[in-house]
């Protein structure tokens, strides 16, 4: 019935490509735009050459060190408060379930 709309007939399929498409070309444009004017890969790099390739080798270890341990803190932390987050969502769940359930 609608195959005059497209050339093999399928119309919402062609409409879903060139929303692909139109979303492609512009997140294109945009990556192309910003590694024209941030230039973010010379600014880390040229940052690193500055700071860290003048020191000693072992303050890069103590370094790399002390950024794992708060990495690891700082996922311990987050734990714990998702932890306590599910565990009061539960005791409002189970709250709301028995007032709906007697009441």
């Amino acid at each position: 019935m609608f195959r005059f709309l497209t050339e093999n007939g399928n119309f919402f399929e062609n409409i879903w490509q060139a929303i692909v498409n139109f979303f492609s070309k512009m997140g294109s444009q945009i990556d192309s735009l910003l590694k024209e004017v941030v230039n973010f890969d010379f600014r880390i790099m040229e940052l690193y050459e500055t700071f860290i390739v003048p020191l000693p080798e072992i303050y890069k270890i103590l370094g790399a060190i002390l950024l794992l341990v708060i990495l690891i803190l700082g996922v311990i932390s987050f734990i714990k408060k998702a932890l306590k987050l599910f565990i009061v969502l539960a005791v409002v769940a189970i709250i709301a379930y028995v007032f709906i359930t007697f009441v």
